[in-house]
C-alpha cells in the first residue's frame, strides 16, 4: 500500500534546519582554503535542532568548537574554552529529556534551551 505523509509547520521548519545544516557542513568540508570559523555557521542551525536531537547537537557542537582551538590558543582562551565545554557538557547531560507521565519534565527541557544557546 502507499503511505500517505502529512507534512506540519514545525515538520516543514524541522526539515528546513536539517537542509541547512547538511549545506552549510558540505560547504565546510569541501571547501578549499576555508576558515576554522566557518563551522560556526553549522552550528547555528543546528542549535534550533537541540530538542529533537540533542546527542547529534551535542557531539557536533563539541567536535566543532574543538576545530577551533588553534585560534583560541592565539587569544589565549584556552581556560576559557575548557570551562564553557565542561558547563555545557554538564548542562547537557542534565538536560537529557526523560519521561515523567508522557511528559518532558519543565526544568529538563528549560535546561535543553540554555544548553542550545550556550551552543552558539
Amino acid at each position: 500500500g502507499q503511505r500517505s505523509t502529512q507534512y506540519t509547520p514545525k515538520k516543514n521548519l524541522e526539515f528546513l534546519l536539517w537542509g541547512s545544516v547538511s549545506t552549510s557542513l558540505a560547504f565546510f568540508l569541501a571547501s578549499f582554503q576555508v576558515h576554522e570559523k566557518g563551522i560556526l555557521i553549522s552550528l547555528a542551525p543546528l542549535s534550533l535542532l537541540a530538542l529533537d536531537a540533542p546527542g547529534f547537537v551535542m557531539w557536533l557542537s563539541t567536535v566543532a568548537t574543538w576545530s577551533l582551538w588553534p585560534l583560541l590558543v592565539i587569544d589565549r582562551l584556552c581556560e576559557a574554552y575548557v570551562c564553557c565545554l565542561v558547563i555545557f557538557l554538564c548542562i547537557n547531560a542534565m538536560a537529557r529529556p526523560t519521561q515523567l507521565s508522557g511528559e518532558v519534565t519543565f526544568l529538563r527541557s528549560n535546561l535543553a534551551t540554555v544548553a542550545a544557546v550556550l551552543s552558539l
